[in-house]
């Protein structure tokens, strides 16, 4: 009985570290997310987005949260997409490949999408 147990522990503690839910509060450089697999890509590339829409200090921001939303929605862009075409245009702009991924995504977001509407 303590090997099994021993063992289940094992188990359990491989399918916790290998889960994306592991990596939830981890943040990657550009260059760590670009290396890592096409889904954990995918996942975190949604986070990174769903923060940066999260970030409005008041109404003023609305717009500009709207705007990427908007965008995104109307290109019926999924995750997978969305982080495929951040590589692709990143590709192209060395110095965005120091910067983090939050930089690829705004500098992506404003060229894809245009500049947000001016308060």
């Amino acid at each position: 009985m303590p090997r099994l147990f021993c063992f289940l522990r094992l188990i359990c503690l491989f399918l916790f570290e290998t889960s994306p839910v592991a990596n939830a509060g981890q943040y990657y450089t550009y260059r760590q997310w670009v290396a890592l697999d096409g889904t954990l890509r995918s996942v975190y590339i949604a986070g990174v987005f769903d923060s940066l829409l999260g970030l409005v200090k008041d109404r003023n921001d609305l717009p500009v949260t709207k705007h990427y939303d908007n965008c995104i929605t109307r290109a019926n862009m999924t995750d997978g997409e969305l982080a495929d075409n951040i590589m692709a245009f990143v590709k192209s702009r060395p110095e965005l490949q120091e910067r983090s991924v939050s930089g690829a995504l705004i500098n992506y977001l404003i060229d894809f999408c245009g500049a947000p509407p001016v308060r």
